[in-house]
């Protein structure tokens, strides 16, 4: 029976002390990214460690709007389409997006970019992409607070 107790207060130890919880690097939500945002364009650079990516400047003349609430969740407009969902921010600054679709044959998706510059009044990610060129890249979007 002493057995039995020392090897279930064993388990009990090493079950309850172990942690394999994936959100234990999400932080609470910098103060600065509660608001509306409105993107006002993009960099994209061919240097990794550029920080932001400053090659060049490209503005956007479409609709693209973002709205972080304080209970974690989120409303974007891109071009005609409305998107929501929830949110998060890890402690290595990377902000990730979980998108809950409108449709229910359109799988539900997350998307991830490192936060390089928040302040008051603007907000600067960055996701690196092999999309241009065949070679590996940075993108850098650029948004305004609008409230």
């Amino acid at each position: 029976m002493k057995k039995i107790i020392l090897i279930l207060t064993s388990l009990i130890a090493v079950l309850g002390c172990s942690s394999n919880d994936a959100s234990s690097n999400i932080i609470e939500t910098p103060e600065n990214l509660i608001g509306s945002w409105k993107i006002m364009g993009y960099y994209t650079t061919i240097d990794l460690d550029a920080q932001p990516p400053t090659d060049n400047f490209h503005l956007v003349d479409y609709v693209n709007e973002i709205t972080f609430n304080t209970n974690n969740t989120f409303s974007q407009i891109t071009g005609s389409a409305n998107h929501t969902g929830t949110y998060s921010v890890s402690t290595d600054n990377v902000l990730t997006l979980n998108y809950t679709r409108n449709f229910p044959t359109e799988p539900n998706y997350s998307e991830s970019v490192e936060i390089s510059l928040l302040n008051e009044t603007t907000l600067e990610t960055k996701v690196y992409s092999n999309e241009f060129c065949g070679t590996d890249a940075v993108v850098g979007y650029k948004y305004n607070k609008m409230n």
